[in-house]
């Protein structure tokens, strides 16, 4: 059997797995194993700010000592996994493998739901959250938490608008999106349509304007709704509490900018309050996070990884998904996390890495006069063109 073919089936495996026991996590090396062809590395620019990035985080840990919350595994697969796929070179393949794991997870997250909308308890039995959500209360899905059902369906919305025969299902996601329940999760509909608009022509510096406006008009609706400012706007409690975490985060990354003040904690907390979120380092946002952990260089370099990967030479070239999944995901890291999640950190990376699709070009070629043939008789045969189409597929980037 094909060696890339098996390899591509046991990544998707390993992450599948994963996602329930993290232990699994480990047949990615397998998977790299089974691959082979170890000839060479490609390694990109977006690899050396990881790398960096990673090592500071380490030499962080060493200065303050060890994790014991028990985060820094978590955080060693955020740095592992782009070195892997280096070596890994993952194809068009395996992206086509990685869809199949969305596009299954989102089926069985929107079964959970549609079950525990009507019945007000899920398959398993786990009562629904009972807070106010958009539609009703918070259903979990799968995973029983409203931001893990939320992740898989805004991958699998992107996905699936990226694809030609199902992009009608797209809707189901979003229907999936809103049965999560959160309206943090909700404003991730109209920036989804947002970046699908004129995406083939959209300029690096458009969209880091439109990303820089979202992220201040969430973060001063998020003020606005807070309690903190007097208006006439409805108090979310929320906001109210994101708020808190963001002035305390700010207060503390102050305090120490170069390594931070310490871990968060990943143990269940039982409600959120303006003690719980001081103790468990709960910042409500990427940045604040990441700079209250591992101090605001790793931030910088961190993001240089992402930045680079998506907004590099191969811009031009992007698909859908990324026309999408970027700025996205940019935007969200101000007041939350979403890629952190092992299936979308997971897919992130494989899009950067895997080969680029050659999108139309942004601007219309210039017309050529036809090539006309003359058969025997003196009569045309037909038009060709001077050149031939541009090739679909591009050699791997990573």
């Amino acid at each position: 059997m094909n060696r890339k073919l098996i390899s591509d089936w046991l990544f998707v495996a390993s992450v599948a797995a994963g996602l329930f026991q993290s232990l699994a996590l480990a047949g990615l090396v397998l998977a790299l194993l089974v691959r082979g062809n170890f000839g060479s590395m490609k390694w990109r620019t977006a690899h050396t700010f990881l790398a960096l990035a990673a090592a500071w985080a380490m030499g962080v840990v060493a200065l303050r000592g060890g994790d014991t919350n028990g985060m820094l595994p978590y955080f060693s697969y955020l740095w592992f996994l782009p070195l892997l796929l280096a070596w890994y070179k993952p194809s068009d393949d395996t992206l086509r493998a990685f869809s199949w794991l969305i596009v299954g997870l989102f089926f069985a997250d929107l079964l959970f739901n549609v079950y525990s909308s009507a019945v007000g308890r899920d398959l398993f039995g786990r009562i629904v959250d009972a807070r106010e959500g958009v539609v009703g209360g918070r259903n979990g899905g799968l995973f029983a938490h409203s931001f893990y059902s939320g992740a898989i369906s805004i991958t699998a919305a992107i996905t699936l608008l990226a694809s030609r025969t199902g992009r009608w299902v797209a809707a189901l996601a979003l229907v999936n999106l809103m049965l999560a329940g959160s309206w943090r999760l909700a404003v991730a509909i109209p920036i989804i349509f947002m970046f699908t608009l004129r995406w083939r022509t959209r300029s690096r510096r458009m969209e880091l304007a439109l990303v820089l406006l979202l992220s201040v008009l969430i973060v001063l609706g998020v003020i606005a709704t807070s309690g903190f400012v007097d208006n006439e706007l409805e108090v979310n409690d929320s906001n109210k509490f994101r708020v808190y975490a963001w002035l305390l985060a700010l207060a503390k990354v102050a305090t120490s900018p170069l390594i931070g003040v310490g871990f968060p904690s990943i143990g269940l907390i039982e409600g959120i309050s303006f003690s719980s979120i001081d103790e468990n380092l709960v910042t409500e946002s990427w940045y604040l996070g990441a700079a209250a952990t591992f101090g605001i260089p790793y931030v910088v370099l961190f993001l240089g990884a992402f930045l680079t990967g998506f907004y590099g030479p191969d811009y031009g070239q992007r698909d859908l998904r990324r026309a999408i999944v970027f700025p996205f995901v940019i935007i969200d890291l101000t007041y939350g996390e979403f890629f952190g999640a092992v299936l979308v950190y997971t897919w992130l990376w494989l899009l950067i890495c895997a080969p680029w699709r050659v999108a139309p070009p942004l601007r219309r070629p210039r017309r050529h006069r036809p090539i006309v043939r003359v058969e025997a008789n003196g009569g045309p045969a037909g038009f060709s063109p001077p050149f031939a189409p541009p090739g679909s597929v591009l050699g791997a980037r990573c």
